[in-house]
């Protein structure tokens, strides 16, 4: 019986882990486009200061 339970345990663990890795990636995934856009964002507020400043 507790290896029936050790197994059942087990094999719950590495379901729910199995789902919450494409999760957690994709939530890596949309962090470092986020990140992205913000410094493309950054950029090009720069850049229209450095025309205003030259013009």
């Amino acid at each position: 019986m507790k290896k029936q339970q050790a197994y059942i345990q087990s094999s719950l663990l590495e379901r729910d882990k199995k789902l919450l890795d494409p999760i957690k990636e994709t939530q890596e995934t949309k962090k470092l486009i986020t990140a992205t856009e913000q410094e493309e964002k950054k950029g090009k507020k720069m850049l229209v200061t450095v025309l205003e400043i030259a013009y």
